[in-house]
């Protein structure tokens, strides 16, 4: 007589069970329990009113020297390098636990105008204000010979 095990799915996409079982414990001796496994990045709000961008970055946790901010070729980028460190000493012996994050988002802003960007960092979220230039007019008229 056959016994039934229920099959389901995991973090990697394979069938669990016993087969799998090391799978089981490597996802959970390394996965990262601090944060959701759908995390990708931080969260970004991108407001557009009528004569500039206004982008609001949550951040918490991070410094403002931990931040690069670049504008290039229309697209903006923020970027975020961190790395916590943790030693102990105790009986002649160093324990050291590190983690280093590495994280960024860029949108796209086509009419941006390049003088007058400010940013500030206060309680966690990155406010970046970025005025618009001003709208050129496309209209070309073109001579028939």
């Amino acid at each position: 007589m056959r016994t039934f095990m229920p099959i389901t799915t995991t973090r990697r996409g394979g069938l669990s069970g016993f087969e799998n079982f090391y799978n089981v414990l490597d996802d959970f001796f390394t996965g990262d329990l601090s944060r959701p496994a759908h995390y990708e990045g931080f969260r970004l709000d991108l407001r557009d009113n009528e004569k500039e961008y206004i982008i609001d970055a949550e951040l918490p946790g991070v410094e403002k020297k931990d931040v690069k901010i670049r504008f290039e070729e229309g697209n903006l980028t923020i970027a975020v390098e961190r790395e916590e460190g943790k030693a102990a000493e105790k009986d002649n012996y160093v324990h050291r636990e590190r983690r280093f994050t590495s994280l960024a988002r860029s949108v796209h802003l086509p009419d941006v105008a390049e003088e007058g960007v400010k940013a500030k960092l206060t309680d966690g979220i990155l406010t970046v204000t970025i005025p618009k230039a001003p709208k050129k007019n496309h209209e070309i008229a073109i001579d028939i010979q």
